[in-house]
């Protein structure tokens, strides 16, 4: 049973040129998103999004992903979704169907890590054609380490105003006020005292060394088709952004984190990349 209305899938097919004699099922994923399988009688498989919105969230899940995709396929990068159609009326966005599976911790190799940075390699061989700098900053980009620290303390200001409806909530405040804000003041601290020269927090790195990130990248984010090479996915986050932050998404995220015994190769392919 799906929930989402047959009258904006068939205004979409038709307004692609697409026949729209399809059956429909809906995924059971797709995080704030809702996700549906749609199937044609020839065999092709599309894969249809229906984005959340928040209001408090002013940017186009669906432009960003559908953009910087188009962008990328458009430029001869195929191991992505490849989009098909969309509609900013009913915030749905059309995609061809990737057969794979979920990657997890035990399925990580060298030569994986290696084909997840040539990717990223891939997409920044581009970026500065024209078309390149028609897409947005990534969301949350940072320019500058003021720019950091700010992100930063914006995320420990929203998890300081947890509710507290169980007593891991509320094991999770005290954690929050007693250890997790105290070293963030003092670590925050350190960094201003470093650069001593406060105008310096500020200044904004060179465009040149701005990168193309997926934003939100890891293998969290990945699939594992069926010949065993990959599939990236997810990119309602991408944009430019600094390359110290697409480091961070590839350690620091907590569902897949690489793990550090890559860190000085991931470190230097993604510097070789920007």
């Amino acid at each position: 049973m799906t929930s989402i209305s047959d009258e904006k899938v068939r205004a979409l097919l038709s307004g692609a040129g697409m026949n729209e004699d399809y059956h429909i099922t809906r995924i059971p994923a797709g995080g704030n998103n809702r996700v549906y399988k749609l199937f044609y009688a020839n065999g092709d498989i599309f894969l249809l999004k229906e984005y959340f919105s928040d209001r408090a969230d002013i940017r186009s899940r669906l432009k960003t992903e559908f953009s910087f995709l188009s962008f990328l396929w458009n430029h001869g990068i195929s191991s992505i979704p490849r989009p098909c159609a969309c509609s900013y009326e009913h915030n749905l966005g059309l995609f061809r169907f990737i057969e794979g599976r979920a990657v997890t911790c035990e399925d990580i190799t060298c030569e994986m890590v290696e084909e997840l940075l040539s990717f990223f390699s891939a997409i920044n061989n581009i970026r500065f054609l024209p078309d390149a700098f028609e897409l947005s900053e990534a969301s949350e980009a940072c320019f500058s380490i003021r720019d950091h620290l700010n992100v930063i303390q914006m995320r420990v200001d929203r998890l300081s105003t947890i509710e507290v409806n169980s007593d891991i909530d509320e094991m999770a405040l005290i954690f929050i006020s007693e250890k997790l804000c105290p070293k963030w003041q003092w670590l925050s601290g350190q960094i201003k005292k470093i650069i001593r020269d406060d105008t310096h927090i500020s200044d904004r790195f060179p465009d040149n060394m701005k990168v193309l990130s997926p934003s939100d990248f890891g293998f969290h984010n990945t699939l594992i088709k069926p010949d065993g090479t990959l599939s990236f996915v997810d990119f309602e986050y991408a944009g430019w952004d600094d390359p110290v932050k697409t480091i961070c998404d590839l350690f620091c995220q907590p569902k897949i984190p690489l793990d550090l015994s890559f860190f000085n190769s991931v470190v230097a392919s993604i510097i070789q990349s920007a």
